[in-house]
Parts: C-alpha cells; structure tokens; sequence
C-alpha cells in the first residue's frame, strides 16, 4: 500500500494536465500512487495520461463514459484512494519538488494532525492579486480545539482567505476512517469546508515551505464566492450552515453585517483594478503598486493582532 494517494480530477487539460503529472514524478518522496480521473474529456487529455502509464507504475488513470460534475469526479478519485496520506491536485496547478518530503517530515513533528498546510505561490496575476496563498497564518499546530467557527470569523473578520488550494495541502486519515468528500452544493468553496473537515479530526499544521504553484484565474472564484457575499452570499451562508451544524457548538455564525463589511474592502479592490486597466496614467499605477505592496503586509498585521487577541488562533508550543 503507498503512503501517499495523489488525485489529479481533470477535463479538457491536455495543454496543462502532463505538467502536473511531472510534478508529482518529480517529488523527491516516491511512496505514492498517482491516480488520474479523465472527465469524459474530447481533446485527447485522456491519451495524454495514458501514455504515462508505460512510464511508471505509480501511475493509474480511470476514464468516466459521461461527465459526472467536477466535484464529483474529485470525490471518485477520493474513494479510490488507498494511502494513508492524500493530496488532491488540480490539473492546472503543480507541486514544487520538496513538496511531499516537506509535509510527511511536518507529519512527523505533529504526530496528532491530520492535515499539513505549505504556501502556494501563485503563477500569473498582477499588482492588485497577491502571488502568495496560505502564508497567512504563523507556523504551528493548530489543534483541534480551534474551532472551525473561529476560522471562519477571522476569515471574515481580516477580509482574506487564510487557506492554500487543495495542492498545498495534505491529509491524513485516522483509524481506518475514510477520507471526507467534497460537498457539491457548496460550488465553488466547497473546498473550504473540506479543509475545516479535515482539521476536526486532528487539527492542522502551517508550515511555511514553498509547495505548489497554482494558475492564476483558475481559482479565483472560490476566494470571491467566500470574501463577495453581495455576488455569491447564498454559497457562503450554506458554508456557514454547514459549519454551525457541524462544527459551531451553538455559537453564531458569521452575520449579514460583518460580511457587507468585509464586502466594502473587496469592492475597493475591484474598483481599483478597473482604474489599473483603464490606464488611467503613471500615477495611478503608482498608487496602485504601492497598495499591492502593502495588501500582504497588511492581512499579516491584522491577523497578527487578531490571533493575539482571540484565544485558540494561535498555533500550539512544540513543548
């Protein structure tokens, strides 16, 4: 049995899927299966996989007859999973080479976790997108006791998404429970809840390694369908419904009013990257580049303040 499960859900990616692949037989920790489900792709993506196959045995590619959903193709792949470990992997994105052997050694140090968090880096983007995701958060363990209540507050609360992407991400399972599927009507944030999910079981650890690199414009819609209640306030409400059901202990959950607030500091943003591509002159790009530079600087500081002022944010003592 590998220790390892990597699933790589993909669609008409033949231009982007084999790059992915490389970066999984790239990583210096080789104790993994690599699976691969086509979603009844008709671009020859399909082919593609398949020829890696003859290349390695790790390799496994399962082919759907008919389009079966995005989401549900991701939980496919899940239940085919045999490792003790699983990583799901977008077929845009790709991992850096240390990315496995990083994680199973931050396992090692946090033997109670189930689920590791590097920092992606994001490929594409401009002034007004940070190029950096899941670096929010300091180094740590955070146990189980921080509940997925209070993620979800601070998430509101500072106007970020303190997560990285699936690919930046790996879980463990314990006992012999299967791993958590994603829940498709949660649509594009579905992946938060499965990340929340997951920690419940064990608690997290931030680790601040480089581990995957994502594809700018490919998942930015779950980051606005969490922080943009105006445009998508029914996805985040069902969010918030399934983690007071699941998680919240009868403690309310994030208001109507912290999310129009949280809301006005994302419209600001949008209403100056309207300016940025209006080309609008040197001066505006000035301002422009000065408040890129200063947005990471500042969601760290607000964290920062915030996690010393909530109990049960900050990550636990090794000792």
């Amino acid at each position: 049995m590998p220790k390892i499960s990597i699933v790589i859900p993909v669609r008409n990616r033949v231009d982007l899927v084999g790059r992915a692949i490389d970066s999984v037989l790239g990583q210096s920790f080789d104790d993994f299966e690599l699976l691969v489900s086509d979603n009844c792709s008709d671009d020859g993506t399909d082919d593609l996989v398949e020829s890696y196959l003859v290349r390695d045995k790790r390799v496994k590619l399962f082919r759907q007859s008919q389009n079966i959903g995005m989401w549900n193709n991701f939980n496919f792949l899940i239940e085919q999973a045999s490792g003790e470990y699983l990583k799901v992997l977008c077929s845009d994105d790709f991992l850096l080479p240390l990315a496995l052997e990083t994680e199973m050694i931050l396992f090692r140090g946090w033997a109670e976790a189930t689920l590791v968090m590097g920092g992606g880096l994001v490929k594409g983007g401009n002034l007004l997108n940070r190029k950096r995701v899941g670096w929010i958060l300091r180094e740590g363990h955070y146990d189980i006791n921080v509940s997925a209540r209070e993620f979800l507050r601070l998430m509101s609360s500072c106007g970020v998404n303190i997560f990285n992407y699936p690919a930046g991400v790996l879980v463990r399972r314990t006992d012999d429970r299967s791993f958590p599927r994603f829940k498709s009507e949660l649509g594009d944030i579905a992946d938060i809840y499965w990340f929340l999910e997951n920690i419940s079981f064990g608690g997290m650890v931030i680790g601040h390694h480089e581990a995957n690199y994502v594809e700018f414009g490919q998942h930015q819609q779950g980051v606005k369908a969490l922080m943009s209640p105006n445009k998508k306030y029914s996805e985040f409400m069902a969010l918030a419904s399934y983690i007071q059901r699941d998680f919240g202990q009868g403690k309310e959950m994030i208001s109507r009013s912290e999310l129009v607030r949280v809301n006005r500091f994302y419209e600001l943003k949008e209403n100056l990257a309207q300016l940025w591509h209006g080309d609008i002159g040197s001066s505006v790009r000035a301002v422009l580049g000065f408040a890129r530079l200063s947005t990471f600087f500042g969601e760290r500081l607000i964290v920062d303040l915030m996690t010393r002022t909530q109990g049960g944010i900050s990550p636990k003592s090794r000792s």
